[in-house]
């Protein structure tokens, strides 16, 4: 997208709309998958959700479809995520940090 005639009015929006924009991108995204914790878990009480801070404490579980590229980084990146059953390769996840290897 940083490609794109239209990247500086992309990069003007709020981080938010930025990223509702990247996915409308190509228009073929039709779900996407969450899983958070599991319900035996001590406070299986407690929603989950990003309205707080404690979104930060979530570990995300990575899909048997997806790769950790350590190679050839942007600034700032520990890895990249690609899922390679994407029908557009060149959409991919940039991760600051990992609490161990990705």
């Amino acid at each position: 997208m940083a490609a794109t005639p239209h990247a500086a009015r992309l990069a003007a929006l709020p981080v938010r709309d930025q990223y509702a924009a990247m996915e409308l991108w190509r228009g073929t995204m039709t779900a996407h998958s969450l899983i958070v914790r599991a319900s035996d878990t001590p406070d299986a009480g407690v929603a989950a959700g990003f309205g707080t801070t404690r979104w930060l404490g979530y570990v995300p579980v990575r899909m048997p479809t997806a790769i950790c590229v350590q190679e050839r980084l942007p600034p700032g990146a520990a890895g990249v995520l690609l899922n390679r059953s994407h029908a557009h390769h060149d959409l991919v996840l940039p991760i600051r940090h990992t609490r161990r290897n990705c």
